[in-house]
């Protein structure tokens, strides 16, 4: 195979693995009643990001995600509402859960920052998940001081060593330092 016949290949395979990247979408996945497994990132529903900053062993790409929820409200009433309720279930129910809640809510704001969505209006709604998720850290902070596995098979060890660099930026001082601290 020549270099221009190989080069087009890769182009064309990158185009077809985008195209699927784009047809599992949120209302998809709403459809299907598939929602949870969305945000999770499982199997086609893996989100992942042409940025050289993506850590390619996180679960899924949560900026995307966020843009596709909320790009998903124009045509569903209700969508962002529906992803703010499963990510607080997702919170509530395990360490997977906690952590990834987490990394929404700083996905979130750092969308917000950068003004490629507008969370004024859910900005109630943020704050109270964001007390859901502090308290669902904490009650499962000792899983999450060890290994973590995600659905892609890829597992992080320690994330509480992540989380407690980061959670003033994400969650704000409500809850003291020496609370996080393990």
């Amino acid at each position: 195979m020549s270099s221009n016949n190989v080069k087009k290949k890769f182009y064309e395979d990158m185009q077809s693995f985008y195209d699927q990247q784009d047809k599992y979408n949120f209302l998809y996945a709403i459809s299907k009643c598939e929602i949870r497994e969305y945000l999770r990132g499982d199997g086609k529903y893996r989100k992942y990001s042409a940025s050289d900053f993506y850590i390619a062993y996180e679960p899924t790409d949560t900026c995307r995600v966020i843009k596709d929820v909320f790009y998903a409200e124009a045509a569903k009433v209700g969508a962002v509402d529906m992803f703010f309720d499963y990510l607080r279930q997702m919170a509530e129910e395990s360490a997977l859960g906690a952590y990834l809640s987490f990394d929404y809510v700083g996905s979130l704001k750092y969308e917000d920052k950068e003004h490629t969505i507008k969370i004024e209006p859910y900005k109630n709604i943020l704050k109270a998940l964001e007390e859901t998720v502090a308290n669902s850290l904490l009650k499962y902070r000792e899983e999450l001081q060890d290994e973590l596995r995600f659905p892609n098979g890829w597992n992080t060890v320690n994330p509480w060593d992540e989380i407690a660099r980061r959670w003033n930026d994400v969650l704000g001082a409500a809850i003291t330092v020496s609370n996080k601290q393990g």
